[in-house]
């Protein structure tokens, strides 16, 4: 299925969780993650199956000063 993340098309099999989805993409860390516009709270990683056509935003922390 596709979904859109961070304004790029990305192709992810059926029933995918938002983990399975960072795993993929090598994503670890510190992040914040949107869903069509919501913050989704880290607890949720595991458990949020991905839909078709769903748009994800994931925003790296950095820190700085």
């Amino acid at each position: 299925m596709n979904i859109i993340v961070n304004g790029t098309p990305q192709s992810v099999s059926a029933n995918s969780t938002l983990s399975e989805l960072l795993g993929l993409l090598e994503i670890r860390g510190r992040i914040a993650v949107e869903i069509n516009g919501e913050l989704l709270p880290k607890h949720l990683f595991s458990t949020q199956v991905l839909q078709p056509g769903e748009c994800v935003e994931i925003v790296r922390a950095i820190g700085g000063g």
